[in-house]
């Protein structure tokens, strides 16, 4: 669980989002080296809601989304909602990081001495197993709002003024949920679906496809030689299926 270090006048612990995100964040990537206070970073975030986005430039899904992601921001800052989202980095370098970050219009938590402890955590508490993930947390509460189906939410609405208020004051009127139950939400939604990560992942993994073709096609063989099946029965539809598989393999799903 998230360590919880403020407390109140009875001297009991309460939730502080500082805690579980850090005592600094980046504004841009300009401001690397001299990351801004928390409260000041996050001051202009009066709609008592807060989205953490994990995302990483080397993720083909990522760059697709992330677009999408900023069009919807756009919109709910154009809106003087006072909605922030705060980038939780997976990238593997700075250079990766900073090159990525500096086309994001949000926050991130700060590239500094122990970020990487922040963002384990948190990925661990949260349940995130898989990028791009969003999770949205009550900033006062730090209960957790809505994760897997938020990012159904940003696709359906995407840069529309009218759909962004609306998927706002969805998530301001939301049931919270304790953060211990944020496993099971970031697992929801349709990205999440298993049919949907089952057919993600043969496209992320083309060989899979081309091997399981390619055996098909061995077993064809066989059968022919020993008189089970007769020469090109089927053979030619598996042969166009396996040319198409090669065609694609050097394309980006």
């Amino acid at each position: 669980m998230v360590t919880i270090t403020p407390v109140d006048e009875n001297n009991k612990e309460i939730f502080s989002m500082e805690s579980l995100i850090g005592s600094t964040l980046l504004k841009d990537v300009k401001g690397k080296d001299s990351p801004v206070p928390f409260q000041e970073a996050l001051k202009s975030n009066t709609s008592g809601i807060v989205a953490l986005y994990f995302s990483a430039s080397w993720c083909p899904p990522c760059q697709r989304f992330t677009p999408i992601l900023i069009d919807f921001y756009n919109a709910a800052k154009a809106a003087k909602s006072g909605f922030e989202i705060v980038f939780v980095s997976s990238d593997r370098s700075s250079d990766e990081f900073d090159a990525y970050f500096a086309k994001m219009p949000w926050l991130s938590i700060a590239q500094i001495e122990g970020s990487a402890a922040i963002k384990t955590k948190l990925a661990e508490t949260l349940g995130v197993t898989g990028i791009p993930a969003m999770a949205v947390l009550d900033a006062k509460t730090g209960e957790i709002i809505s994760g897997g189906e938020a990012r159904d939410d940003v696709m359906a609405a995407g840069g529309d003024k009218e759909k962004v208020a609306a998927t706002l004051q969805k998530w301001k009127e939301a049931e919270r949920f304790p953060m211990s139950q944020g496993p099971g939400i970031m697992g929801s939604g349709k990205a999440q679906n298993p049919l949907f990560r089952f057919l993600s992942f043969l496209a992320k993994n083309p060989m899979i496809i081309f091997g399981f073709m390619y055996f098909v096609k061995w077993a064809r063989r066989q059968m022919v030689e020993k008189g089970y099946l007769e020469d090109g029965a089927g053979g030619e539809a598996v042969d166009d299926v396996v040319e198409d598989v090669i065609l694609e393999q050097g394309s980006e799903f």
